[in-house]
C-alpha cells in the first residue's frame, strides 16, 4: 500500500517520498550532479535522508559547514517549491535554471 503518496510531482516518476524528492528524483539527482561537484564532492553519494543528514553534520576539510548546512537548507526549499509549481500551476523549471537559482544563491 502506498499510504497517498502520489507519483513523484516533481519528476513524474517514483512514489513521493522525502528520500524521492530530495535526493533521488531526476530533478533532484541533476542538481546534486552539478553541484557536489562545485563543493569537491564528486564522490559524494546520498543515499537517503540520514545520509545527507550525516553529510551535512561532519567536518569536510575545505568546505564550510555553515555552506554545506545553506545548501542543504536552500535546496530542500527550492526543490520543494518547484514541485509545487509544477504540482498546483502546472508550471515548471529547466534543471539548469533550478541549478543557476541553487548557484546565485
Amino acid at each position: 500500500m502506498d499510504h497517498g503518496r502520489r507519483v513523484g510531482c516533481l519528476c513524474g516518476s517514483g512514489l513521493e517520498s522525502r528520500d524521492h524528492v530530495f535526493l533521488h528524483c531526476s530533478v533532484a539527482a541533476q542538481i546534486w550532479a552539478a553541484i557536489l561537484p562545485r563543493l569537491g564532492q564528486q564522490n559524494l553519494t546520498l543515499h537517503n535522508w540520514d545520509s545527507l543528514i550525516a553529510w551535512m553534520l561532519t567536518d569536510t576539510p575545505g568546505l564550510s559547514a555553515t555552506l554545506e548546512k545553506l545548501l542543504v537548507q536552500a535546496l530542500v526549499f527550492l526543490l520543494w517549491g518547484e514541485r509545487n509549481s509544477r504540482l498546483h500551476n502546472g508550471s515548471s523549471a529547466s534543471t539548469s535554471v533550478l541549478f543557476s537559482r541553487i548557484d546565485r544563491t
